[in-house]
């Protein structure tokens, strides 16, 4: 499935500054925004 315009234009301006990098810390404002896998 092709991905939004807007979704590549964002995708193009950060990945020159994010690839390599680590994310050491997520802070999450909206807990609805968090969905945890169920158990298999």
């Amino acid at each position: 499935m092709p991905e939004l315009p807007e979704v590549e234009t964002i995708v193009g301006d950060l990945a020159p500054l994010l690839t390599g990098a680590r994310i050491i810390r997520v802070q999450v404002w909206d807990p609805r925004l968090v969905r945890f896998p169920g158990a298999e």
